[in-house]
């Protein structure tokens, strides 16, 4: 009777001789199938395959063709069970070729006992694979017997597969030798594998989005949600920052074996997350206590219907960035506008046509209402008045439509509603920008400018509603001046337009003092008086007039003393296209003499009627002096401006700030 040893062995006999039989067929029917298609036998034509022939044996009595069938039978995972498992062994068996091949070519040297035998004759041409593999050729362009080879690697390390005991010793032993880190890539990607009837049994993972890139039933790699790259991957997630297959893809990218992305070629990115990701997603949540807007469901208005929207973090996020675009936004547009405006950098394909606002006399671009009812929806959550979201009523008639009924090149005078819209919409200059374009570019591109205004508006109580600076024309275009930057100053609104105007008994200017724009209004005004006199020939009373602006411009720069201003002769604008201006001297469009122009020259074209006490100074610089003397007054406020002090506060000489307080006393000794 045999020992259990000797029944061993022979087992073992028969099931290497089995092996030895398989493979020394396949070897064969791929010689014989390669020597064929090479026309090594003559007489015989190549087999021609039909256009089912990897489905179905279409000529029997051609064994060739028969044993092509099987060898994709066995190796396609399309095919067969057997063949998915044979492909997903081998694509493993190629992933660790780089660390595999020396121990594979150690283990393939041979040697006396049987052990060393079976190693020679298992993993010999496996060893050939992997070093074919580590020089550039991918695992799809292997012959199906090389496939088979590589696979045989992976196959020894898995438990119910391999091939006897000792020759599962034998596996075992060379990824030892190789190191434990290849014994761990097997061990995570791998599963124990059984052998059925119809061949190797490796169930895949189906859904209706596709199939899994890993096995059914596989030990994923466990995500830890407290390293530092997984939760900055997750926390963007949460935040909107990006989006689920985005997310998915990064932490795919950053732990491979994770199991995180599924196949799904219908799809752009030819990838679906699977849904391990929610699992991950949710013991992230659970480990952190947030409490913020992101962990706070949130729905859009519904417009009346009974139904409720969530709204998506990146669309919160979204809305989030764009608040603070328009909250830092310095012009002087309507919040609606500036929103909007905002909207357009995040939701691109959800806006309509640019639109005219009456309300603010400019274009701009509307987002989609249901943006905007995320949007409210979003304020709300914030405790931020909502209304700031409502369209500014219209005005009748709008400067839009004032423009739009004004002819080309005609001498009507454009004014009111107009002319507004021309300030904001046209072009009128070298520049080649609308004065709207030109302060944004200053006042919002440039972040350091952006920056310090901002920081201005919140020395107030109220800075949404703040009157603090204004962007003002040092010669203004009806002056001939420009929208160039050179032309253009960073002053206080008080200083601007909202200052009282100033009695003589509080200045030691001669006559009352307003604030800029109402004494270059009023040097308009007489000037055109003056051309239309001297188109009449009354020279006397035109230079009478001529007088009364020495005395205004005299004065203002007495009060004024740090601001600049340039005027001049007056000009008016023209309509010269549908989007284009220019700005006339007014003694061109009356057709006055040579003699009539030089004596309106000699009027308005004097040195004194200039006055640049910063020139030279660069809108940064303009900025910064903004802030330094917004500061002061805050310190003598006790930390936060009143809106209406602002509206009463100017520079006086070397920069310093006047007050409602300092408008007691003349103003000549400081």
């Amino acid at each position: 009777m045999a020992t259990e040893a000797e029944v061993k062995a022979q087992e073992r006999r028969e099931l290497l001789n089995d092996i030895r039989r398989r493979r020394a067929a396949t070897a064969q029917a791929e010689g014989s199938v390669r020597a064929a298609d090479e026309g090594q036998y003559p007489g015989v034509d190549p087999v021609k395959k039909g256009p089912f022939d990897d489905e179905i044996n279409q000529a029997p009595e051609n064994k060739m063709s028969l044993v092509n069938f099987l060898t994709n039978y066995f190796t396609d995972p399309k095919l067969s069970a057997t063949g998915a498992g044979i492909d997903l062994l081998g694509r493993l068996g190629a992933t660790t070729a780089p660390i595999t091949q020396k121990p594979l070519e150690t283990i393939s040297q041979g040697g006396d006992n049987i052990v060393q035998k079976a190693g020679k004759f298992l993993f010999e041409d496996a060893a050939k694979v992997a070093a074919k593999i580590n020089s550039g050729v991918s695992f799809d362009e292997l012959t199906p017997g090389e496939k088979f080879a590589i696979a045989s690697v992976p196959a020894e390390a898995i438990p119910g597969l391999g091939l006897a005991p000792d020759v599962l010793k034998l596996a075992k032993n060379f990824v030892v030798n190789a190191g434990k880190s290849t014994l761990r890539v097997i061990d995570d990607i791998t599963q124990p594998v059984g052998v059925t009837n119809e061949g190797i049994n490796m169930p895949m993972t189906m859904s209706d989005e596709g199939v899994s890139p890993y096995p059914g039933g596989v030990k994923s790699t466990i995500i830890n949600v407290q390293d530092e790259n997984v939760a900055k991957i997750l926390e963007d997630f949460r935040t909107g920052n990006i989006s689920r297959i985005e997310a998915g893809t990064k932490l795919n990218d950053l732990i491979p074996k994770a199991g995180i992305l599924k196949i799904d070629k219908s799809k752009a990115a030819g990838v679906q997350v699977d849904s391990k990701f929610n699992n991950v997603f949710d013991e992230y949540l659970k480990s952190n206590k947030f409490e913020d807007i992101y962990s706070t469901d949130i729905y859009r208005s519904t417009g009346g219907k009974n139904k409720e929207f969530a709204i998506a973090p990146q669309r919160v996020n979204a809305i989030l960035k764009a608040k603070k675009i328009a909250d830092e936004d310095v012009t002087d547009a309507s919040y609606y506008v500036k929103f909007n405006n905002a909207l357009e950098e995040f939701f691109p394909r959800a806006k309509t046509e640019q639109t005219y606002n009456s309300s603010d006399n400019i274009f701009f671009t509307k987002a989609s209402s249901t943006v905007l009812d995320e949007s409210r929806s979003v304020f709300k959550y914030l405790n931020e008045d909502i209304s700031k979201l409502t369209k500014p009523k219209s005005i009748k008639v709008s400067g839009l439509d004032s423009w739009s009924n004004l002819k080309v090149n005609s001498k009507e005078p454009i004014k009111g509603n107009a002319m507004r819209y021309l300030k904001s919409n046209i072009v009128f200059d070298e520049s080649g920008k609308t004065f709207q374009n030109v302060k944004k570019d200053l006042l919002v591109n440039n972040k350091f400018v952006a920056d310090n205004i901002k920081k201005t508006k919140d020395l107030f109580l109220d800075k949404s509603k703040a009157a603090v600076f204004g962007l003002d024309h040092i010669q203004p275009p009806r002056f001939g001046g420009t929208n160039l930057e050179s032309n253009l100053r960073i002053i206080p609104q008080g200083e601007h337009l909202t200052l009282s105007k100033l009695p003589s008994s509080k200045t030691t200017a001669t006559k009352s003092v307003k604030a800029k724009t109402g004494f270059e209004d009023d040097f308009f005004k007489e000037g055109v008086k003056i051309v239309d006199l001297i188109q009449k020939g009354n020279y006397d009373e035109a230079m009478k007039i001529a007088n009364k602006l020495d005395v205004m411009v005299n004065d203002f720069k007495s009060v004024y003393k740090n601001t600049d201003f340039v005027v001049g002769e007056p000009h008016f604008a023209v309509k010269s296209g549908d989007k284009t201006a220019s700005f006339v001297r007014y003694s061109d469009q009356l057709n006055l003499t040579g003699e009539q122009k030089k004596i309106v020259n000699q009027i308005f074209n004097k040195t004194e009627y200039s006055h640049k006490p910063n020139a030279g100074k660069s809108i940064e610089k303009q900025s910064e002096d903004l802030l330094n003397t917004y500061e002061e007054i805050a310190l003598l406020s006790g930390g936060k401006i009143e809106k209406e002090i602002s509206k009463q506060i100017y520079r006086f000489n070397n920069g310093g700030m006047v007050g409602i307080s300092h408008l007691t006393r003349p103003l000549g000794n400081f």
